[in-house]
């Protein structure tokens, strides 16, 4: 599925769902290597000169409390993998 077909600010964990993306790493990463990141809430942020992907990793609570990253959504690949908290792939 593409990030752009999907719902920003929208809570996956709520359906049963959490969200892969593949993240662009630059620094010991070749370009053209991902890493992936689950997560279950994203929403986009609007820079003046970049574009962000604020994201809620999915399981990565520390004390508590959620963990939320902003990353440049040039580096965040458009296909996403949408996968049931069961582990279960959907399309």
């Amino acid at each position: 599925m593409l990030l752009s077909e999907l719902k920003p600010n929208h809570d996956y964990v709520k359906e049963g769902r959490y969200l892969i993306l593949s993240l662009r790493k630059k620094k010991g990463i070749r370009k053209d290597q991902f890493i992936e990141i689950p997560i279950t809430w994203f929403d986009y942020n609007f820079g003046e000169k970049v574009e962000w992907l604020i994201v809620r990793e999915y399981q990565s609570s520390v004390n508590g409390k959620e963990k939320y990253t902003n990353y440049k959504l040039e580096n965040i690949h458009a296909q996403v993998c949408v996968v049931n908290v069961k582990g279960e792939t959907t399309k």
